[in-house]
C-alpha cells in the first residue's frame, strides 16, 4: 500500500492570505492599474519591472527554487508556462531581465535586439524588424498575466509576499 499524496505546498492561513493579498495589491496590481489606466504607455518600462520581477518570483516558487541562486530550474519552468524553449527564454531573459536589472532598459545581444509594442502578447516572440531578429514583448501584457498568475494562486502569493516583503506598510498620504 503507497501512502497518500501529501502535498509538498502548504496552505496559507486566511489571515496570511489576507495579508498577502493586502500587500500584492499596494506593491504591484495598484501601481500597474494606476500606470496603465495613464492611457499613455509612457509606464512601461516600469510595468515591465513588476512583470519580470513577478515572473521570477512565482516560477522560483512553481519551480522549488526559491532559495537558489541559480537561474536554471525556474527559466524551464518559466519556459514551458510560455511555450518556449529553454535556450530562446534564456536568451530572453538576458535581454529583458538582465538588460532592465543592469542597465535600466533591455540590453540587446549579439543574437537578438528587442521591441516592446501592443502588437507582441505576454509570451516572448521572435520576430524580424530592420534585418535583424529581435525579441518582442507587450510589457503590459507581459506584466498583467504575471500579476493574473500570482493572484490566481493563495500559496505562491503568500511565498511571493513572505520574506524580504514582509512588514512593507503602505505610506501616509502625502508623503514623498
Amino acid at each position: 500500500m503507497n501512502p497518500p499524496d501529501i502535498p509538498n505546498e502548504i496552505l496559507p492561513t486566511e489571515r496570511e492570505e489576507a495579508a498577502a493579498r493586502h500587500q500584492f495589491l499596494v506593491l504591484y496590481a495598484e501601481p500597474f492599474r494606476v500606470l496603465d489606466e495613464s492611457g499613455d504607455g509612457h509606464g512601461a518600462f516600469v510595468a515591465l519591472g513588476i512583470g519580470l520581477f513577478l515572473c521570477e518570483r512565482y516560477f522560483r516558487h512553481k519551480s522549488g527554487s526559491m532559495d537558489l541562486w541559480r537561474e536554471e530550474t525556474f527559466l524551464a519552468e518559466a519556459a514551458r508556462h510560455f511555450g518556449a524553449d529553454d535556450d530562446f527564454f534564456r536568451e530572453f531573459w538576458e535581454v529583458y531581465r538582465h538588460g532592465m536589472l543592469y542597465q535600466g532598459v533591455p540590453q540587446a545581444t549579439d543574437a537578438y535586439g528587442w521591441g516592446m509594442s501592443d502588437t507582441y502578447s505576454s509570451r516572448p516572440t521572435k520576430a524580424s524588424a530592420q534585418g535583424k531578429t529581435i525579441i518582442g514583448l507587450d510589457p503590459w501584457k507581459f506584466a498583467e498575466e504575471m500579476i493574473v498568475l500570482c493572484w490566481n494562486d493563495p500559496v505562491a502569493l503568500a511565498r511571493i509576499c513572505r520574506g524580504s516583503l514582509s512588514g512593507v506598510e503602505t505610506l501616509a498620504p502625502g508623503w514623498r
